[in-house]
């Protein structure tokens, strides 16, 4: 009986000691495994940095050039007020006879006007 409480006894410190290589051949799969997932983490943690600040430094550019067109639109609009109120006194009737004078220009009257009959016309 002995024998047999001594071979249970073996056969547990056995299936004890096992049990115990098992958990540490696990626990250093556990770990090794882990430490590729921390790694792994890390390196998408520093790629999505870079992607923000990159994307961050493309949005304020172009927010730069949105603002330079703008106020360039800004200054194009107002030269072309000043433009069309420039051609607005141009055309005005005291300009054009004050221009009439000056080029010594003179009334014409009894103008005569040809008419044109249907029919063939030549052509280049």
């Amino acid at each position: 009986m002995e024998t047999e409480i001594n071979q249970q006894a073996e056969t547990t410190n056995e299936n004890i000691g096992q049990r115990a290589e098992n958990r540490r051949l696990i626990k250093k799969i556990l770990n090794f495994k882990a430490n590729y997932l921390n790694w792994f983490c890390l390196a998408v943690l520093v790629s999505l940095g870079i992607g923000y600040l990159i994307c961050s430094n493309q949005l304020v550019s172009h927010n730069f050039s949105f603002n330079k067109l703008q106020k360039q639109v800004s200054e194009l609009s107002k030269d072309n007020k000043d433009l069309e109120l420039s051609a607005m006194q141009l055309e005005s009737y005291k300009a054009v006879s004050e221009r009439v004078a000056q080029l010594g220009m003179v009334v014409a009257n009894g103008a005569e006007y040809l008419e044109v009959k249907a029919g063939e016309v030549a052509m280049r």
